[in-house]
């Protein structure tokens, strides 16, 4: 009797275990719900050592069933395309893929593919032709024969927003109708002529305007007449979530802001060799970038990936509060000044084997101004000498201005400066069958 009555209590604990470990995570489905709870927006003042923080951020889930794990490569187009381009009027410099005059889909643009002969891991390839495509920039009216800021003059003033800061449907551009879902149209009709077998979908990340008529402000000279332009990037949606970018490697990562040195320097270099080279398979034409000024007039720079394989169909995921928790104590702690987004998506990771694809991963990307104690004082500085020569920029681009990842499965902040073989390695991921 004693036995028995020993067996179902054992039985009952496990069940109590399995119960609350249960808990600990949540579908995707049930993710969004939290999220769409909260009204989709975090809403919290903290006391913290540097005066009060008040947090008023949009909390950004997919709307998707399930949330899988994904092995990306990079998206090319078809030979088949590029001997058709290479048709063209060849300009640039010598190394590089440039053709104009090459019509497509009713339309006569400049197309640039990359450069020939590029450096790989600080060493110059013998990659040439189609080999060594892997930039997708199309360039039509002003836009055409350059490289740079296009024939477009710049204009003032300038406003800077998040998507969910501007209705995409009115214009915004001083001397132009055009709107941010117009422009979007057209990057899609030129991504859409390079893969007509694929749907690739683009959505904005931040957008510029420049010769805004969204502000009051004014001012004197010529950049203040001329016509306005959109400068707007984008994000790639897989299966309805965005592919924000890579763990190491292309553009900033996600490391705090560091002194550089050339231990520091070094120490990087071998990490985004034996790390990086993978992810830069995938997004080495860099990020998705567009200049716009109206119908006629605009630039659109992809850099798509496509999905290799589904590695696990759906993981579990912490709740949305074990989310907030690890910020809360970073904003208690006086580190986080401002939260501007909070959102899930996929990061990118390879392991030094990898070196043609990539691992897509969920991450919670949270974008924050992040200044310690030890950084409070050049931080000072800098703010002072940017308004003494007046300069304007983007709250993304402010000092310190970071993009902190946190755990989608532990909820944990992933804070790190350099960074270590831990940091950049695939993670090890917990399955629905293994989560108790």
């Amino acid at each position: 009797m004693k036995k028995t009555l020993g067996m179902l209590m054992g039985v009952l604990l496990v069940l109590v275990c399995m119960g609350a470990s249960a808990q600990d995570y949540v579908s995707v489905t049930e993710l969004y719900e939290q999220a769409q709870a909260m009204g989709g927006v975090w809403q919290e003042s903290f006391d913290a050592p540097n005066g009060q923080v008040t947090v008023d951020a949009p909390i950004i889930v997919p709307n998707v069933e399930t949330m899988p794990v994904l092995t990306m490569e990079g998206a090319k187009i078809s030979e088949e395309l590029y001997h058709h381009i290479i048709q063209g009027r060849k300009g640039g410099s010598q190394d590089s893929i440039e053709y104009d005059e090459v019509e497509l889909g009713g339309k006569s643009s400049e197309f640039f593919l990359g450069y020939e002969n590029d450096y790989v891991n600080q060493k110059k390839t013998q990659i040439v032709g189609y080999d060594a495509v892997d930039t997708l920039w199309l360039q039509h009216g002003a836009y055409r024969f350059s490289q740079g800021e296009g024939m477009v003059p710049r204009a003032k003033p300038t406003t800077y927003h998040f998507p969910w800061e501007i209705d995409a449907n009115q214009p915004s551009l001083r001397g132009s109708d055009l709107t941010v879902s117009e422009a979007m149209r057209l990057w899609k009709e030129d991504i859409d002529m390079c893969f007509p077998e694929d749907d690739f979908i683009l959505q904005p990340k931040t957008i510029e305007v420049y010769g805004s008529i969204l502000t009051n402000q004014t001012g004197k000279g010529k950049e203040y007449r001329n016509t306005g332009h959109y400068t707007i990037r984008a994000e790639q949606m897989v299966n309805g979530v965005p592919l924000m970018g890579g763990i190491i490697g292309i553009g900033h990562g996600y490391s705090i802001m560091y002194p550089s040195t050339k231990e520091t320097n070094r120490k990087m270099e071998k990490l985004v060799k034996k790390y990086g080279t993978g992810i830069a398979s995938v997004l080495d034409g860099g990020e998705n970038y567009s200049r716009f000024v109206d119908e006629t007039d605009y630039r659109t720079c992809s850099s798509l990936a496509r999905v290799r394989s589904v590695e696990i169909a759906d993981i579990p995921l912490a709740p949305l509060e074990d989310v907030l928790a690890g910020i809360r104590k970073e904003i208690e702690a006086g580190n986080v000044r401002h939260v501007y987004s909070v959102r899930l998506g996929y990061v990118l990771y390879s392991d030094p084997e990898m070196t043609d694809y990539a691992w897509a991963v969920p991450r919670w990307v949270i974008s924050m101004q992040y200044i310690t104690k030890e950084n409070q004082a050049h931080w000072e500085r800098e703010r002072q000498l940017n308004a003494k020569w007046g300069y304007e920029y983007a709250v993304w681009e402010e000092f310190y201005a970071e993009e902190v990842l946190v755990d989608a499965q532990s909820g944990e902040l992933m804070i790190f400066t350099t960074g270590d073989d831990q940091t950049y390695s695939v993670p090890k991921l917990v399955t629905w069958d293994n989560a108790l």
